[in-house]
């Protein structure tokens, strides 16, 4: 696979790398068809998280307000057993404002919510989903890989989503500009402690 090095190659002209939230909502512009959100996490947030117990990991599939989600994320984790310090707290917070913007961009208000504990390969092949459009974050673990395709094919080069870097994807039901090419899968599964926390936004139906 390739690195962050590399990155920079696969931005063109497909995927935009942002800096800042605000830059999520640059896939509403012609020709993108997935957003990057480059950014670090808190201090010891990663190695705090890659410490917990699995049975402390929150798991959820929920349809809620966007305004909601804080709270309904807070219960999953209380739910959990996950040990309430300032790094949980500031993965509620970024849950919830991710939420947040997803649905401002999405235009909706109401919107579903996954937060998966994954064990195994559970999405091997590259595909579009059908949504709108799809925000995911893998919080623990190796993030999603994607890669641009002609029709037919496999991506020839295949990117790593980095750990905690949310992607704005396009999916099938995206109603403006041309289908997207970009199609993406989930990571194989790799040395170590292969289990990833991964969150998944979509618009409610």
């Amino acid at each position: 696979m390739n690195d962050m090095a590399t990155l920079e190659r696969a931005t063109s002209p497909r995927v935009t790398v942002t800096g800042h939230a605000e830059g999520l909502a640059t896939i509403h512009d012609a020709g993108v068809s997935a957003v990057l959100w480059q950014r670090p996490r808190p201090p010891g947030f990663d190695e705090w998280i890659a410490a917990l117990p699995l049975d402390q990991l929150p798991s959820a599939q929920l349809t809620v307000p966007a305004a909601g989600v804080a709270e309904a994320v807070t219960a999953c984790c209380d739910a959990a057993g996950m040990p309430d310090t300032t790094s949980r707290q500031w993965l509620i917070e970024d849950i919830a404002a991710l939420a947040k913007r997803f649905a401002a961009i999405l235009r909706v208000t109401d919107i579903r919510l996954k937060l998966n504990v994954i064990h195994s390969v559970t999405c091997p092949k590259f595909h579009v989903d059908a949504v709108p459009a799809r925000l995911l974050c893998t919080y623990r673990g190796t993030g999603t890989q994607y890669g641009i395709a002609r029709p037919g094919n496999a991506p020839a080069e295949v990117f790593d989503t980095p750990t905690g870097a949310p992607l704005l994807l396009r999916g099938k039901q995206w109603q403006d500009d041309a289908p997207t090419t970009l199609l993406h899968r989930s990571p194989s599964l790799r040395g170590g402690d292969p289990t990833r926390l991964l969150m998944v936004i979509d618009p409610a139906a």
